[in-house]
């Protein structure tokens, strides 16, 4: 991708004659390519070289960020600041400095001029009024936040500095004049400020705007966090929210700066995908958008459309929506946030890769109009010689040539930023009526008879002269229902913006369930998803501005009850909604790599979230549970679509356990060497995450990686013998035994515990040695004994369908030896036969729900238990191998007497899952039974 690193002399002739006449004034008789391209193009660079000509033997070897800290006066700071300004012209037209860098440069030189303006201000006052102290007498420091393009590290060449500045808790000051933390540092902030500010003989270091802060000029110029922290809880506006986006600290304390920034986070950044950002954002755009009209700066590269703002307040608009739930987001660079879009899928890499050229070339252009005088200007001059010049600063021959380059990349866009906010396509990319953009309803539900009908219905359910007749065409108990939603406290207290929201939502909902098959039950369904989320107005806002997720959400919630239900439950799924390619591609990977896959997406996301929460485990495991949701419902979409089969779709489901597993493992022993210390070494691996001499191992469902949508996990723990006598080295040490089995307590715990979303899994420990009555953890040594010496023939069987599933691999191996072992020991055919029988006909008198007109998938005549006890036979009797794993379907397709039970065993379990989708039981019509005797 270009970044306009290339030098422009080679086609500039007249920015090559400028430079040239210019140099030749300074008595340069061989310029560089860097002075004649700085000469050429800026009259800034030249009155300033004029006045210091010294500066142009290191014109391109600035001054470190270090050189202006010992500067204690205003005017060596500007100095400072205008000699890396001229030296940023010189590198960046030369192409020693991309547009990235260059912005980074930039910011760079800011920070340096505000730390030494603060060091000047905090010693002028320490001088005169003492160390400000907090209550335990700690010294306090100003924490000076950069705001907008300063805070992002992307700050252009000539820019004013937005400012807040805050200190981390109150008290006093030291001196012989006493002043309260308040007072003192607001007078250092308006003393920074004037440092930066003020007009010296050599100029000027920045303009400095400190009318972002809370309550804006009325406001105190310093505040505390707590008082940060109560404004913002109580009067945070939504265009306060964009600018703490971009908020860094960048002097003074920084580290207590972070401090505040993680606290006020939850201020700016939703736990749910917040779509209200929608509203805000046209609020701020039409803001914007009048004032370019009243002052004539429609051309405007920033403000203007297709201009610089657009392509931010497209990506804060992605980061507000989805920061909460993706971390990653939370950054305050444009270019960063642009590549963290296309990395969780928000932007495909075409998307990106446009919008980033677009930006840079913008603020390339932005960069080169502002060189000309050290003006902070965004409107392209009039004069055609300055036209001229910053064309070829560029590489364009004329102007004409890079106005047509502008004019296509605002047109892009400006169409990039009006499909993210869904604007209605006959609206005018002016917006000359002043309304704000309203969202397409008609591009999905098309306003026909059928919309206007619902809106007519929803409207008369509201209305005070409320008819209480019914529809013919809907059901009493369908009637009664909306009625009861309609009339509802909860509908009829909601705000007046969430209320309106409701009424854009309800007739399009309604209009999109008439036209499914089976419109009844789907309207029962989205009156429960409305009634759900109406206290998170955010969630009827996505619905509003983004139609085609309101068709598809009616389409699952027409396809599936147990979508409908997850989604009522856990309405923070609806992220899935939006993009409905997402995913497809990974699900057709095999198990092994849907684990890969799918621990390369859980990690980082519970990595930042210990990172913003401070390991809180409530909110840790809540994103867990909604981490194995996204996924359910990801395989549950695309197995109704058709783009999954069965087989596929169980194997997902049970990587999802694996992994999830494994990571709440890591989880509980982190905890346990907390609280009782290592129990052996963790030897030189640093990396390693599991327990030595500890595994999980996972039977039924889960061992045979044929989980279904409701499926409870089946688990068994074992340990190394050794570790027995082994104590943990904590202060609180236990035995080996003692330990593994807290360990394995606090796993299920773990996976049980009941967060706002509902628990991880339902688990069963039943299949351990002597069940219920034995130990939870079972050494191998004493399971390899238990297995050969007392273990029924279920026992048995059931271990065809065992394998570990988490902790340490080289236990795991063990493990698999030692089944295989059991596995393959000679039997008595005729005796394994009769317990395997009697087992099963047991089985089907307390369990089968067949009867004459219904056939039970699972436990009936022939079914997928039958199935599983037919192979679990044969491979007891020595037919089949243990090598050949635990799924079902490998099983069946290794020996040739299998195939015909191969295709009824594809077909139970599609139907199975169908069952499980619909909240039916697994029964289907005893037409379906293909297999009376197995």
């Amino acid at each position: 991708m270009s970044e306009l690193r290339r030098s422009p002399l080679s086609t500039g002739m007249r920015l090559r004659e400028q430079g040239y006449a210019r140099a030749k004034e300074l008595s340069i008789e061989v310029p560089s390519e860097a002075l004649i391209a700085t000469l050429g193009l800026s009259d800034f660079a030249w009155s300033v070289l004029l006045r210091h000509p010294d500066w142009i033997r290191t014109l391109e070897i600035p001054p470190g960020l270090d050189a202006v800290v010992g500067a204690p006066s205003s005017e060596a700071i500007a100095i400072f600041r205008i000699r890396r300004a001229v030296s940023q012209i010189a590198l960046e037209l030369s192409g020693q400095l991309s547009v990235r860098d260059s912005l980074a440069y930039a910011s760079d030189t800011a920070c340096a001029c505000i730390q030494a303006a603060l060091d000047l201000a905090a010693q002028e006052h320490v001088q005169r009024f003492g160390q400000a102290l907090d209550q335990q007498q700690q010294a306090q420091q100003l924490i000076v936040f950069g705001m907008g393009k300063l805070g992002g590290h992307e700050l252009n060449f000539s820019s004013d500095i937005d400012l807040i500045c805050c200190y981390p808790d109150n008290g006093e000051s030291s001196g012989p004049k006493v002043l309260d933390n308040q007072d003192y540092f607001s007078r250092v902030t308006r003393r920074c400020a004037q440092i930066l500010g003020e007009l010296t003989p050599a100029g000027s270091a920045y303009r400095v705007d400190l009318r972002l802060r809370p309550f804006g000029q009325a406001g105190q110029y310093a505040l505390s966090f707590a008082a940060m922290e109560d404004y913002y809880q109580r009067e945070g506006r939504d265009w306060e929210r964009y600018a703490w986006i971009k908020a860094a600290p960048v002097a003074g304390d920084i580290a207590r700066g972070a401090q505040l920034k993680a606290r006020l986070r939850p201020f700016v950044y939703r736990r749910y995908l917040d779509f209200a950002a929608f509203e805000g954002l046209r609020e701020m755009k039409l803001l914007v958008d009048q004032q370019v009209r009243r002052s004539g700066h429609e051309r405007n590269i920033k403000l203007g459309p297709g201009g610089i703002r657009e392509v931010e307040f497209l990506v804060q608009l992605e980061q507000l929506i989805r920061g909460g739930r993706e971390p990653k987001l939370q950054l305050t660079g444009t270019l960063p946030a642009l590549a963290t879009l296309q990395q969780i899928g928000v932007l495909s890499e075409h998307e990106t890769t446009q919008l980033e050229s677009h930006y840079l070339f913008l603020r390339a252009l932005e960069n080169r109009v502002q060189m000309l005088a050290d003006q902070q200007t965004h409107d392209v001059p009039d004069d055609a010689d300055q036209r001229l010049l910053i064309a070829e600063s560029l590489g364009y021959l004329d102007w004409p040539t890079l106005e047509l380059r502008l004019q296509d990349v605002r047109a892009q866009v400006q169409q990039f930023f009006l499909r993210a906010i869904e604007a209605d396509k006959r609206v005018s990319t002016a917006y000359p009526s002043g309304e704000p953009v309203k969202p397409a309803h008609a591009s999905v539900a098309e306003e026909g008879d059928d919309f206007a009908l619902a809106k007519l219905f929803w409207q008369n359910l509201n209305s005070a002269q409320f008819s209480e007749t019914k529809p013919e065409a809907i059901s009493l108990v369908l009637w009664q229902k909306l009625v009861g939603f309609a009339q509802s406290s909860a509908v009829q207290g909601m705000s007046a913006r969430g209320k309106n929201r409701l009424d854009q939502v309800v007739p399009l909902l309604w209009s999109l369930a008439t036209r499914e098959p089976d419109p009844e039950p789907c309207a029962m369904r989205l009156i429960d998803f409305l009634s759900a989320i109406l206290g998170r107005s955010a969630y009827l806002a996505l619905l509003a501005e983004k139609p085609a997720v309101a068709k598809r959400l009616v389409q699952w919630f027409s396809q599936s009850a147990w979508i409908a239900r997850t989604l009522t439950q856990t309405p923070i799924l609806l992220d899935e909604l939006l993009d409905s390619r997402r995913g497809r591609e990974a699900l057709n990977a095999g198990f092994e790599r849907a684990r890969e896959v799918l621990l390369a997406e859980f990690s980082p996301q519970l990595s930042a979230q210990r990172q913003l929460d401070g390991g809180d485990t409530e909110a840790l495991f809540e994103l867990l549970v909604t981490l194995k949701n996204t996924v359910q419902l990801r395989v549950a979409s695309q197995f109704l679509a058709g783009q999954l089969d069965a087989y596929r779709a169980t194997q997902w489901m049970s990587a999802t356990a694996d992994v999830i597993l494994a990571l709440v493992l890591e989880h509980a022993l982190d905890e346990m060497q907390r609280q009782h210390g290592e129990l052996v070494p963790l030897q030189s691996d640093a990396n390693l995450r599991w327990l030595p001499g500890f595994c999980v191992v996972g039977y039924g469902s889960l061992g045979g990686e044929e989980i279904n949508f409701a499926s409870d996990l089946d688990l068994v723990f074992l340990f190394a013998s050794q570790l027995a006598s082994r104590e943990s080295s904590g202060a609180k040490p236990l035995d080996g035994q003692r330990y593994c089995v807290k360990l394995a307590q606090r796993v299920l715990s773990l996976l049980s515990m009941n967060t706002r979303f509902g628990p991880l899994y339902a688990i069963d420990t039943r299949l351990r040695p002597n069940g219920n009555k034995g130990l939870l953890v079972t050494s191998l040594d004493a399971f390899a004994d238990y297995q050969r010496k007392e273990a029924w023939t279920w026992e048995h069987q059931a271990l065809v369908r065992a394998r570990a599933v988490a902790g340490d691999p080289e236990l795991s191996q063990v493990f698999q030896q030692l089944r295989a072992e059991v596995l393959t020991a000679e039997r008595d055919h005729d005796v394994l036969q009769s317990e395997v029988r009697n087992m099963r006909e047991r089985m089907r008198a307390e369990l089968d729900r067949s009867n004459d007109s219904q056939f039970d998938l699972k436990q009936g005549q022939g079914g997928l238990v039958d199935i599983e006890f037919a192979l679990q036979t044969a491979m007891l009797a020595g037919t089949l191998s243990p090598a050949l794993g635990t799924r079902s379907v490998d099983l069946l397709a290794s020996n040739p007497a299998f195939a015909a039970l191969a295709t009824t065993h594809a077909r139970y379990l599609d139907l199975s899952l169908r069952a499980t989708l619909a909240l039916a039981p697994r029964v289907v019509p005893s037409s379906l039974r293909e297999f009376k005797q197995t």
